[in-house]
């Protein structure tokens, strides 16, 4: 019983040793992708937008309380 495990460890150690000859690892730059893309552009003017808008609201609301 312990060589038809072991025997089935090395079949299936090497199918995986086969098949990780292909993998290839990317990365995503996404303060790149960000900052570069016609999309990300246009995210950020929004969000900018948005935070400036927020800012006159809470700096409204803190002067009232002064």
């Amino acid at each position: 019983m312990k060589k038809v495990f072991l025997l089935a460890f090395i079949f299936a150690f090497g199918i995986f040793s086969a098949h990780a000859a292909d993998l290839k690892i990317g990365y995503l730059d996404f303060h790149k992708a960000l900052n570069e893309s016609n999309e990300g552009k246009k995210a950020s003017k929004v969000l900018e937008d948005m935070i400036s808008k927020k800012e006159k609201i809470f700096n409204g609301k803190k002067e009232e309380i002064k």
